[in-house]
C-alpha cells in the first residue's frame, strides 16, 4: 500500500512539473512573438492551477495576432473566475476599443456580484458552517445567561442570521456561477441565427466583439440567446465562444 501511494505521489508531482513547463514554455514562446506557438502552449495548460492566467495570455496572443475579437472572449473568460483582476480588465476594454473605437467596453459582471465571486463556493460554505455554529451558541446561550445577556445575544441573533442567509447565497451564486455558462462571444461576422432550433433562419446577424446573454443551451449544438433586439434566437455552438 505505501509503495501504491509514492508511486501516486510521484506521478502527481510529476505531472504538475509537465504542466508548468507547458505555462513556462508558453511564455517563453510569447516573449519570441511566436503567438501561435504559445497559444497551443496555454491551451494544452487549461487544466492547471494556471488555468486563469493561461486565458489571459492566450488573450494576449491574439492581441499580437489582431485578433482582437478572439482576444475579448479570452480576457473575458477568464473573468469568470477573476472578475476583478485589473489586468484582464484592462485588456478586455482594450480589445473593445480596437474593435468599436466610439464604444466602452463593460464588465460582464455587477460590482455586487464580483463582491460575491471575490471568494470561492468553499469560503463561503466555511464561512455559513461558522455562522451555523454562532447561531447555535447563541440560541443556547439565551436560556442559561442572565436578562442583559439574553437582550445582547438576541440582538447579535438578529444580525447573525441574514450574515448567515447571505452565506449561503455566497455557497449557491458562486458554485452555480463556476458550472453553467453565461455568455457567448460570436466567432465571426458570418453567425447564422435561428428563430427556432433547426427551424427558420432569422434575418439578424451577431455583432462581432459584442456579448450575449445565453438563455438555455441544449446537450448537443444549440444555445439560446438574447438576441440585439432582445429577441430570443437560436445559433449553434460550434458558431461562437461561449463561457
Amino acid at each position: 500500500m505505501r509503495t501504491l501511494f509514492y508511486i501516486a505521489l510521484v506521478f502527481v508531482t510529476m505531472t504538475q512539473v509537465f504542466s508548468q513547463s507547458k505555462f513556462e514554455l508558453g511564455l517563453n514562446a510569447m516573449a519570441q512573438e511566436n503567438w501561435n506557438a504559445a497559444i497551443e502552449l496555454f491551451k494544452e495548460d487549461m487544466d492547471s492551477l494556471y488555468a486563469v492566467e493561461s486565458d489571459y495570455n492566450i488573450g494576449v496572443c491574439y492581441i499580437g495576432l489582431e485578433d482582437f475579437n478572439t482576444a475579448l472572449y479570452f480576457f473575458e473568460k477568464a473573468l469568470k473566475f477573476s472578475p476583478s483582476n485589473d489586468r484582464i480588465i484592462d485588456n478586455a476594454s482594450l480589445s473593445y476599443e480596437k474593435l468599436y473605437p466610439e464604444e466602452s467596453w463593460s464588465h460582464p459582471y455587477s460590482g455586487f456580484k464580483r463582491i460575491i465571486l471575490s471568494l470561492s463556493s468553499s469560503v463561503w460554505m466555511l464561512i455559513s458552517i461558522m455562522c451555523v455554529a454562532l447561531l447555535a451558541w447563541i440560541v443556547y446561550s439565551l436560556f442559561i445567561g442572565d436578562a442583559y445577556k439574553k437582550n445582547r445575544n438576541v440582538m447579535v441573533l438578529l444580525m447573525g442570521i441574514p450574515l448567515w442567509l447571505f452565506s449561503i447565497f455566497g455557497v449557491f451564486e458562486t458554485y452555480s456561477h463556476s458550472r453553467e455558462l453565461h455568455f457567448l462571444i460570436p466567432k465571426n461576422i458570418e453567425v447564422a441565427t435561428f428563430l427556432t432550433v433547426d427551424g427558420l433562419e432569422s434575418e439578424e446577424k451577431l455583432q462581432i466583439g459584442k456579448r450575449y446573454e445565453i438563455i438555455a443551451y441544449t446537450q448537443n449544438e444549440w444555445v439560446k440567446i438574447q438576441g440585439n433586439s432582445n429577441s430570443s434566437l437560436w445559433v449553434r455552438k460550434s458558431d461562437v465562444n461561449l463561457y
